[in-house]
């Protein structure tokens, strides 16, 4: 049954620390930013489980959950519904199952980190309900909230909504109420353009990659360039990983300020030239055996950054394979846009 209790006095959100252990074992291979947002741990109600919704601003990957798990044994199963928990909150064919296992809760209002990995992507701009339950044993611990969909929680990469209580499985529901826990996520830093996939600009040769990548080159595949760490100019943390190059090869990233040709690119070597306006160069690397390089941090100082401004970000790199698609020799990756701030 649905239960009240007194509320507690609040007790201070769980840091990024609590889950690390759970966290570093998860982390998917070529992970960005590891982050997290919390909710609150300051209970004053209770049910088998929580659905709720979490939208995102940007490209993320939920890899573990703090949990608010009565003391005492459990099992704890985790659940997805793409675009969201509403109108199939007693309808188990919509979702799918991401995990469970065994879990021993720490108590109310105390985080209990979730005891096995979970992998959910969810893009910018996209919604995914969560439905995060016990089958047996312990409660979850929630708050009662005010508008079912009001924000519980939201940073720069992900909102967080009031949801409801479930009665175990999929069972009868309590609205609105505020889930309490962590998410640990993993998130890219910046905005990808100047894709070499035929949806904006044209490779040169009808050479064309992937979404969110350059065009392709002579290892079969576009090379992708993803920034990393913080757009805060004072933290300098920024820096990029250049994926799928041809190895053992030179790379040069470069950052303009402006976008070339509207963000679609102009034609340049076997691939496209994504930056324009004032541009530096950070610096030649030789890609590794995998066809990777990277390039930061500490790039403030040498690209000027300014809070308030943005960079847009791309790594020109040669190709000198007689089976560089268009001959040319030397190609590049989709660009990145970075809003700097201070």
């Amino acid at each position: 049954m649905n239960r009240a209790t007194t509320i507690p006095a609040p007790r201070p959100a769980p840091a990024l620390a609590a889950g690390l252990a759970v966290l570093a074992l998860c982390a998917p291979a070529g992970a960005g930013t590891p982050d997290s947002l919390t909710t609150m741990f300051a209970s004053d109600n209770g049910q088998d489980g929580n659905m709720f919704n979490v939208t995102a601003a940007t490209d993320i990957q939920i890899v573990s959950f703090d949990l608010n798990v009565d003391s005492g044994t459990t099992t704890l199963e985790v659940y997805v519904c793409p675009g969201g928990y509403n109108g199939n909150e007693t309808n188990p064919g919509a979702w799918t199952l991401v995990g469970s296992g065994p879990a021993t809760g720490a108590g109310q209002d105390l985080p209990t980190p979730l005891p096995f990995p979970v992998d959910i992507p969810v893009a910018a701009g996209q919604t995914m309900g969560i439905y995060l339950t016990t089958s047996s044993g312990s409660d979850f611990n929630y708050t009662n909230g005010s508008v079912e969909g009001a924000v519980a929680a939201q940073n720069q990469d992900l909102m967080i909504d009031e949801g409801r209580g479930v009665q175990y499985p999929f069972a009868a529901t309590y609205t609105p109420r505020i889930w309490n826990g962590t998410i640990h996520y993993f998130s890219d830093t910046g905005t990808p353009y100047c894709s070499g996939d035929g949806q904006g600009g044209v490779c040169p040769c009808g050479n064309f990659g992937q979404a969110d990548a350059g065009c392709l080159n002579s290892t079969g595949a576009g090379a992708q360039l993803v920034g990393e760490g913080s757009a805060s100019v004072a933290a300098d943390t920024l820096f990029f990983r250049a994926t799928q190059l041809p190895p053992g090869r030179f790379a040069m990233m470069v950052a303009g300020t402006a976008d070339a040709n509207g963000g679609l690119g102009l034609p340049f070597g076997d691939g496209m030239m994504c930056t324009s306006g004032s541009t530096v160069s950070f610096g030649v690397k030789l890609s590794n055996a995998a066809g990777e390089a990277a390039f930061g941090p500490g790039l403030g100082g040498l690209g000027g950054f300014q809070p308030g401004t943005s960079r847009y970000f791309q790594v020109i790199y040669r190709d000198p394979s007689s089976m560089s698609p268009c001959g040319l020799r030397f190609n590049s990756t989709n660009g990145v846009r970075v809003d700097l701030q201070s």
